[in-house]
């Protein structure tokens, strides 16, 4: 679990340069702006203009800056996301160390002196990040910290230095210089910020992320309809839980629990969202009860629950909510966990969960038919045969056949449609047929047996259920994309009815994008006739493009309604980045 989180903040930390442009500069305020972090206590040993200073010195100097006491190699973090302009740490004289920032938004440089850092000048570094550490000066270990509003180097001068000024001289002489003090401009900064009222701690790197989420969260609850808060909220609380802050993740949760409990409506949907959000932050209790309102959708939520969980990588509370379904529905649980292990590549992990956990049936058949299915697709054809081959063991025994989908669509990439035919055609019932034809046809088209994924997709339309019918659409669609075969891609979902067709323009649009073909994702969006399913096409499509256009998909925000579709943007355009970024 632990190296878990860790990788998914160390997602958010790489992606957090493009996310300091996903909201208004004014709600990002609460990140880090104190260059010594969370656990510093603030405290300033030298005022900019200290009447205190000159005596210290030999011969006696105004101070340009704030000195911030710190133990020697403390970290020192940046308040402004900038470009490292100059970097003079290396030299020796620890009085002539120090480190200029252009911040971005200001234009302001700033300097951190007595430190040392491995920044390259050039480096584009942001808020919250660290920078250098302190190095002991003859006063003692500590950081000086100054701000110039024009030109450091030509600031210098004529007595004047990055740090210190002529004794004679006065503030109003260093403002024309361009001198600032810092103590005020991080008042100000701090000051202006819309979420000054919220106790949210600074942060530094480690932090920043949650600080975004913060800063995002309080602003919606200043403009999104009260009616419309609790979508922003709780995708908020998933959002904590992903980053690991798990006690801010309850609190969320609680708050997006009490207002849907006040309205009548008890969205299934949404039970589902809060309840793996506080199984995830360890409230089991909370969870259950969740699931338990909805007496007669109980096992649906708990699986639905530990499915989100296990799409977390939070396998240990994915198998605690299992333990509460008091169906066969917790082995599709565990086949879940087995399979995520299995992709990690965690394989005696996965099947220890297997054997311990899911006995003889069409579970423990299906497991090892996807992880056959996995090992074909990254061409490991001997460890697909041997899985494939257990599978097939497996299906053998069981007394009733049902369910052999999965085991289908193993056969067809391992080359035996001949095999897959002969399960769809034996197949027990009606469902078990549809089951089978949706993920046979999904099978042909990995294997770009084109006609053969058509002509099952076309038989399935509108007459099974929606997973099995997005699963053939799904592989289908993007086969056909790859080929560039246009005419026929249109040709295909013309032959497709209502909510089928829009799904298929959706699929096509999002491989358009991931294909860098936004113009082309926009057509395909066009021709789609549900206004929401074109709303969420889009999201995908700006989530694509986030990884290559950031501000070019930021230009795109306004376009989503304040509510789940603009919490979703932001969240689906965050992790986007990360993960373009990993």
């Amino acid at each position: 679990m632990g190296m878990v989180m860790n990788t998914r903040k160390a997602l958010w930390k790489a992606a957090f340069s493009l996310l300091v442009m996903l909201v208004p500069q004014s709600i990002l305020a609460d990140v880090n702006r104190f260059p010594l972090g969370v656990d510093s206590n603030r405290r300033v040993s030298a005022q900019f203009f200290d009447s205190t200073y000159p005596q210290s010195w030999s011969p006696p100097a105004q101070h340009l800056g704030i000195d911030l006491p710190a133990p020697n190699g403390a970290s020192v973090f940046s308040p402004v996301s900038g470009r490292v302009l100059l970097n003079r740490t290396a030299r020796s004289d620890p009085f002539e160390k120090y480190l200029i920032i252009r911040g971005d938004k200001q234009g302001f440089q700033h300097v951190f002196g007595h430190i040392n850092s491995d920044l390259e000048e050039g480096t584009q570094v942001i808020v919250g990040e660290r920078i250098g550490a302190i190095v002991s000066a003859g006063t003692g270990p500590h950081l000086h910290w100054g701000i110039n509003s024009g030109n450091v180097l030509e600031a210098i001068g004529a007595g004047w230095g990055w740090g210190r000024a002529p004794v004679s001289s006065t503030p109003s002489q260093a403002i024309e210089r361009g001198w600032i003090n810092p103590t005020a401009w991080l008042a100000e900064v701090e000051s202006s910020s819309p979420i000054s009222n919220v106790n949210w701690p600074l942060c530094n790197l480690d932090r920043t992320p949650l600080c975004l989420m913060a800063a995002s969260l309080d602003h919606a609850r200043k403009n999104v309809p009260q009616d419309q808060l609790e979508v922003e909220i709780r995708w908020a609380a998933e959002g904590f839980l992903e980053l690991g802050d798990f006690e801010t993740a309850r609190l969320l949760a609680e708050e997006a629990e009490h207002i849907i409990f006040r309205s009548e409506e008890r969205d299934f949907h949404t039970i589902v969202h809060l309840g793996a959000v506080f199984a995830g932050a360890g409230q089991i209790p909370k969870a259950r009860h969740l699931a338990n309102g909805i007496a007669d959708q109980r096992d649906n939520a708990y699986s639905q629950m530990a499915g989100k969980l296990v799409r977390w990588e939070m396998h240990e509370a994915a198998l605690t909510i299992a333990d509460e379904i008091r169906s066969s529905w917790s082995q599709g649980v565990y086949e879940d966990i087995a399979l995520s292990l299995f992709e990690d590549g965690r394989v005696d992990e996965a099947m220890a969960m297997l054997n311990e956990n899911i006995p003889r049936g069409i579970y423990r058949v299906n497991t090892f038919a996807q992880f056959a299915s996995h090992a074909f697709r990254e061409d490991r054809t001997s460890e697909g045969q041997n899985y494939l081959s257990m599978a097939r063991d497996e299906y053998s025994q069981l007394q009733r056949k049902s369910g052999e989908s999965h085991l289908a669509r193993a056969e067809v990439l391992a080359g035996n449609m001949d095999a897959a035919l002969e399960l769809l055609y034996s197949a027990s019932s009606s469902y078990s047929s549809e089951s089978i034809m949706g993920h046979l046809a999904a099978g042909a088209a990995e294997t770009n047996n084109l006609s053969t994924a058509i002509d099952f997709s076309i038989q399935l339309k509108g007459n099974f259920g929606e997973y099995n019918r997005y699963v053939a659409l799904l592989e289908t669609v993007k086969a056909l994309y790859r080929t560039d075969d246009e005419t026929r891609l249109v040709s295909f979902l013309s032959r497709l009815d209502g909510d089928d067709r829009d799904d298929g323009w959706s699929i096509a649009a999002n491989a358009a994008a991931e294909a860098g073909d936004l113009n082309r994702a926009e057509t395909y969006i066009r021709n789609m006739q549900d206004q929401s399913s074109q709303a969420w096409a889009r999201l995908d499509v700006y989530s694509e493009l986030a990884k290559v256009d950031i501000p070019g998909a930021l230009e795109k925000l306004d376009e989503f309604d304040r509510g789940e579709m603009h919490a979703a943007f932001l969240y689906s355009v965050a992790l986007a980045a990360a993960e373009k970024l990993n």
